[in-house]
């Protein structure tokens, strides 16, 4: 009796262990916004030592024309096939409208990635312009989640760019949220309401940062506060997303 008790206990640490989230707190998650042409990708030294000086998970959000566009785009394929190859979860833009946007044109979106680029490499969808206020947000949240998922996109990542409700936090019919999306003016008096739980998968991405910052110091705030996935950059144009930072130098 012994031998199974001790035999069971050491099946369920293994167990434990191998179900350990890949956003472990020790170590440091990136969510990259990589709004950049697919071109400069393989010469961007930024994104190669970003790459290496993650510890934790990498995700890259692609954006090939505010959407899939409408046809295929062979630098776009070079370019997953190069992020692929560097063991980056890469993530498809689409729009939503904040719910204003037809369910029908969001599928057709997430079809065409399918199509255009297939879903061996891309991992999942990024839903732009979130509104979760209430039930009827939350469920054309799923509603589209769902598609996605059955379309074999299982990597869902969610971008309301603010605080939402503790409850949606804490359910699991997506993979990131996007709780955070500001100039660093702004966030550095920002406090996040959001608890801490095992199922937190909070992401924070902070522009226009000064040039001189202790980038350390930072991710260590952004974690207290919660954020799994952090970027910082010091892009402060119209689009803070086209270019590649690394903060972790």
């Amino acid at each position: 009796m012994k031998k199974l008790i001790l035999f069971t206990l050491i099946l369920t640490s293994l167990f434990l262990y191998g179900c350990k989230s890949t956003t472990d707190s020790s170590k440091t998650s990136v969510m990259l916004i990589l709004y950049s042409y697919p071109t400069e990708w393989k010469e961007s030294n930024e994104l190669q030592e970003l790459r290496k000086a993650t510890d934790g998970q990498f995700v890259s959000i692609i954006n090939p024309s505010n959407g899939p566009g409408y046809s295929v785009n062979e630098n776009y394929t070079d370019g997953i096939n190069y992020l692929y190859e560097q063991n980056i979860t890469i993530v498809s833009y689409v729009y939503t409208s904040y719910g204003k946007r037809s369910k029908q044109d969001i599928y057709d979106d997430i079809d065409a990635y399918a199509t255009f680029y297939g879903t061996k490499k891309l991992s999942g969808i990024f839903f732009d312009e979130i509104k979760l206020r209430d039930s009827l947000d939350e469920e054309f949240v799923k509603d589209i989640s769902n598609y996605a998922k059955s379309k074999n996109f299982d990597f869902i990542v969610l971008n309301p760019g603010t605080t939402i409700n503790q409850s949606i936090i804490d359910q699991n019919y997506y993979d990131i949220v996007l709780t955070y999306e500001n100039a660093y003016e702004n966030y550095v008096n920002f406090t996040n309401p959001l608890t801490s739980s095992t199922k937190t998968k909070q992401a924070l991405a902070v522009y226009n940062c000064p040039d001189k910052l202790s980038y350390a110091d930072e991710i260590n705030k952004a974690k207290s506060m919660n954020f799994d996935y952090i970027y910082f950059t010091i892009d402060s144009k119209e689009n803070p997303w086209d270019t590649i930072f690394n903060f972790l130098r």
